[in-house]
């Protein structure tokens, strides 16, 4: 791979063919022609997985003008992450991480990028309410191509689809929470990691706090039992004060529906959205998730500029695109 000396460079989780990586690359230049962010000349990387991030950032230091202004960017994930630890790296000025030759991280201020897509359940409806569907009594065949009227009366809304969204994380706030303690779940290997349970094992937050404090409390000698047991319960309470996770649990349908699009997985949250409206709308052809996000939805997003995803990501690049031009 070759490198510019005038090109700011920005490194991004996920593989080259990755439907968003096209999308955010004309969306970045959309930003640039209405003037939103400044005019620089940039390219955006797939490189995998964040582990790779500043093996590939190092390449690019050595033939980088701009990167002795500015440190290479990468676009990563929330996750689970805890505010405390992301505003930490933050505090490492640009100074230091272009003399260290590693990327300034910028983070998405959701779970991960198709958070943003939950937002924009109106599009999405209309979406549907468009798309081709079968016939009356001509289902579809090998041999014989279905014959398709176009939907003429909306029969989806945006109310509709935020309900199914809403059943979706009512349903799925154990999950979460487990996953988000598995994700912080860190112990340096003093000692084995927390097993695998279901919502069958884990009834309450008393027994989710024991299943988070088993493997040191019944795994570790009694010293380093001593030493970590403190900051483990930390973390746990800590994640628990984060979001209003009991009140959740001992009554789903209180879960707050904004922090749950913001925080919840939204890749898991999106794709139970598609296979529902696939559910219901009979489409043809049959699309599948990722050939729909492809095709139909980062497409009609491009046209749609005052979109969430869109803002703040220009929101993101914008201080550093203004070093440099």
């Amino acid at each position: 791979m070759e490198f510019y000396g005038n090109k700011v460079y920005i490194l991004i989780e996920g593989q080259p063919n990755s439907p968003e990586i096209p999308f955010l690359k004309t969306v970045i230049r959309q930003l640039i022609n209405r003037s939103q962010i400044f005019h620089v000349d940039f390219d955006l990387i797939a490189v995998g997985g964040s582990q790779a991030f500043n093996a590939m950032a190092r390449l690019i230091y050595e033939k980088s003008n701009v990167h002795k202004r500015i440190p290479v960017l990468a676009i990563t994930d929330r996750d689970f992450k805890r505010e405390q630890d992301i505003q930490r790296k933050q505090q490492t000025t640009d100074h230091n991480l272009v003399n260290n030759n590693v990327v300034r991280e910028l983070c998405w201020p959701r779970h991960e990028w198709e958070n943003y897509l939950l937002e924009e359940t109106d599009m999405l409806a209309e979406i549907f309410n468009q798309l081709p569907i079968r016939q009356s009594g001509q289902p579809s065949s090998p041999s014989k191509k279905p014959k398709l009227f176009k939907r003429r009366n909306t029969i989806l809304s945006k109310t509709q689809l935020d309900n199914w969204l809403k059943e979706y994380f009512q349903h799925k706030i154990k999950d979460e929470l487990i996953e988000c303690l598995k994700f912080r779940f860190n112990t340096d290997k003093i000692c084995p990691q927390l097993e695998n349970v279901s919502n069958d094992d884990i009834l309450d937050i008393a027994a989710i706090k024991n299943w988070f404090l088993r493997p040191i409390e019944q795994n570790c000698q009694a010293e380093i039992r001593s030493q970590h047991i403190e900051e483990i319960n930390s973390r746990f309470e800590d994640t628990l004060a984060e979001l209003d996770w009991e009140t959740w649990l001992n009554n789903p349908s209180l879960v707050d529906f904004d922090q749950a699009k913001r925080y919840f997985r939204g890749k898991e949250a999106f794709e139970n959205l598609f296979e529902k409206l696939n559910q219901e709308v009979d489409l043809v052809p049959g699309k599948t998730y990722r050939n729909f996000i492809k095709e139909i939805m980062l497409p009609e997003m491009e046209h749609q500029p005052d979109c969430l995803l869109i803002q703040e990501l220009g929101t993101m690049l914008l201080p550093y695109f203004e070093i440099v031009a």
